[in-house]
Order: C-alpha cells, then sequence, then structure tokens
C-alpha cells in the first residue's frame, strides 16, 4: 500500500515530539526572596564538576559584591551548587538549571539542600548583570532557557535596572508574609 505524501505530512505532525524544556513551577519574586536563606550579587570566579551518587554536579565560585540576604560581606567567596555539568569526557545537561560562566556578573538566589546551596527554583533564581560597573548603570536578566514556567508566575519581562531590583527584593524581605489561606 503506497501513501500519499501529504497523509505522510499530517501524520508526523501529529506524532508527539520530545520536549526540550523542564517544567517548573513558576515562583514570584516575592517566593524567591522568602524561599532563599542568602541573595548575594558577584562575579563567577570559577566552576568545577565532580560526579556524586550517579550525578554530576557543578560547583560555582562567587566572590560577593553585595548581600541581599544572609551573611556574606563584600569580597568573601561564596560556593553553591547546580545540578549538570562535565567531568571529562561525560557530560550531564539539565534543561532548566541555571549556567554559569567564569566572569559572569550575577545576583543569585539561593537556598540549602543536602547540605550544600543551591539556585532557589533553578534557572528563575539566576540574575545576569550587563552594562558597567556602577550599580545605577547595570540592568538585571532572568534567563530561562531551557525552563518552562507553570502558574501565574513569569519571568521578568525585559531588563529591569539594577537599583531598582533590588530595592524590591529589600522591601520584599521586610514586609510581612502574606497570611495562608
Amino acid at each position: 500500500m503506497r501513501h500519499s505524501p501529504i497523509l505522510l505530512a499530517l501524520l508526523v505532525g501529529v506524532v508527539p515530539q520530545p520536549a526540550h524544556a523542564t517544567v517548573l513551577r513558576g515562583l514570584s519574586l516575592r517566593q524567591l526572596a522568602r524561599g532563599s536563606t542568602l541573595i548575594v550579587r558577584g562575579e563567577v570566579l570559577s566552576r568545577s564538576a565532580r560526579w556524586s551518587g550517579g550525578r554530576i554536579y557543578t560547583k560555582i565560585t562567587l566572590r560577593v559584591q553585595r548581600s541581599l540576604r544572609g551573611k556574606s560581606a563584600r569580597g568573601q567567596v561564596v560556593s553553591f551548587w547546580r545540578l549538570g555539568g562535565r567531568v571529562g569526557r561525560y557530560v550531564q545537561m539539565v534543561r532548566g538549571a541555571p549556567s554559569f560562566s567564569v566572569g559572569d556578573r550575577v545576583l543569585v538566589f539561593l537556598s540549602p539542600r543536602a547540605h550544600r546551596l543551591f539556585v532557589t527554583g533553578m534557572a528563575q533564581g539566576r540574575f545576569l548583570l550587563r552594562g558597567g560597573p556602577d550599580p545605577r548603570s547595570t540592568t538585571v536578566h532572568q534567563g530561562l532557557a531551557g525552563a518552562r514556567l507553570l502558574g501565574s508566575h513569569k519571568a521578568l519581562r525585559g531588563p529591569v535596572p539594577l537599583v531598582a531590583f533590588e530595592r524590591s527584593v529589600l522591601a520584599l524581605l521586610r514586609a510581612r508574609p502574606e497570611p495562608r489561606p
């Protein structure tokens, strides 16, 4: 039996394609701030990956320029982890995990998990800083490559001035918690 090219094209269009994103519960800025024990802005100094429990984890080391929450002073070094990375010839990619490169200037929301700090909400808790060294000329960008958010909370819309973003985070941390329904 011979199939027409149009029928084959229609059938191929109906076949489910593999997902190319990790689906995350969208977190509001309030949830990111309140769910994090450490919120810092700084420059990525190094990345190193290692095996642990059959998975690859990458350790990111950051020099703190400003701490919005937690006990990290300017100039202090903070290390945290993300799932995935490269060890020798092995690569483990985790879509929705935050990405970091040496030299990146970032603002990160961190929370403890299994006696280590991880980025809160995966890629949702990592914000890339762009612009000059002066915070007044710097903007905040949220990159969610490989992540899709569910719920009413969506990604940061466009670049936001760093000064305004930090002011919002600090205001959310000072505000009284919302009553639970």
